[in-house]
């Protein structure tokens, strides 16, 4: 993907409050015990590969269920005019700044945090982003918690069919 020839992806007319709602249903089998709301307001479809948006969702939640204590995580799908927006939110400790700079490039490691290590999800998940012509952006304060926020043309100029 770094090499330059980017992430494929297969675009169909998709609907991200299903995709959500199929991870959700996963991500509470492997989570039993942790809450994760799920809201969905105005029309979230698109034009986009519904496999690889999984891909971003569950990697997404998988991280603020592990990541955000034992706080409720909260999804949220909605209608933003020429675009659609996810956002995934959490209430565990804030991300230092220096590791929001670098969190999602493949097997980032913040200083702040010493050995702990990211992985390659958040990477995978900013590559898909990509490929759909989206962007994908973090937001950590202590007083605020941690929402990761993805922005999706409702349908991407390069992505191939």
């Amino acid at each position: 993907m770094r090499l330059g020839g980017g992430l494929p992806v297969a675009t169909v007319d998709t609907d991200l409050q299903n995709v959500c709602e199929e991870v959700l249903l996963e991500i509470q089998a492997s989570y039993p015990d942790r809450l994760v709301r799920f809201d969905c307001s105005g029309d979230v479809r698109g034009t986009w590969d519904p496999d690889r948006l999984a891909q971003i969702v569950a990697n997404l939640i998988v991280n603020a269920v592990e990541h955000g204590a034992d706080a409720p995580v909260s999804v949220a799908a909605y209608d933003a005019r020429d675009c659609v927006r996810l956002t995934v939110h959490n209430e565990g400790p804030p991300i230092p700044p220096d590791v929001q700079q670098t969190m999602f490039e493949p097997l980032a490691r913040g200083s702040s945090q010493g050995s702990r290590h990211v992985g390659l999800g958040l990477f995978i998940a900013r590559m898909i982003v990509v490929a759909h012509q989206g962007d994908i952006r973090v937001e950590s304060a202590e007083q605020t918690g941690t929402t990761v926020e993805v922005t999706l043309p409702r349908r991407s100029p390069l992505a191939r069919p």
